[in-house]
């Protein structure tokens, strides 16, 4: 376990969530200290070093992680350059089916869905402010006096579904009420 002593006395700065670069120093300054200590290889020692290290929109970014995330060093970076430098996780971590099996017949890749082909993903829209990080998320009221009107709503729970094609590298949205 990280003492408090180990913090104290770290060369490792506290992350704000600043910017992409803060991001990264940040990541790298942890694992030097990991390193230092002997701790490069356990990912819950480390992720308990850098909990207290959060702050400001950071901070309350961090809050929100699920308690897997918090306490795992290999997700918790993954969930960092995700979050601040907008780089998309590995391939390698995000579920996804197994491929076909290909045919004896064939070495050709799979084809491009047809022209005109919807290419739909389903979520929600969230909000964020540089200054003091998730609002929270797009919500379409369905009142009788402002039908339609959008607002923020700070639970997931209230978000309006958003369905978007994102076929012919184009994002439209269509919102179902």
């Amino acid at each position: 376990m990280a003492s408090q002593t180990d913090i104290r006395e770290c060369d490792v700065p506290y992350f704000t969530g600043r910017s992409a670069e803060e991001a990264e120093d940040f990541i790298q300054a942890v694992n030097r200290h990991a390193y230092a200590a002997g701790k490069q290889r356990d990912n819950a020692w480390i992720a308990e070093f850098a909990a207290p290290l959060f702050s400001r929109r950071a901070l309350r970014w961090h809050e929100e992680l699920d308690e897997g995330t918090q306490n795992d060093w290999k997700l918790l970076k993954q969930a960092i350059l995700t979050e601040f430098t907008g780089r998309q996780p590995a391939s390698s971590i995000i579920p996804h089916a197994a491929p076909a099996r290909a045919s004896s017949s064939s070495n050709l890749a799979p084809a491009d869905p047809p022209p005109g082909a919807v290419t739909a993903e389903i979520g929600y829209v969230r909000v964020d402010s540089e200054d003091i990080g998730p609002v929270g998320y797009l919500f379409f009221t369905d009142s009788w006096l402002f039908p339609g009107l959008a607002t923020i709503s700070n639970d997931r729970n209230f978000a309006t579904i958003f369905e978007a094609d994102m076929s012919r590298n184009a994002l439209r949205l269509q919102v179902g009420m």
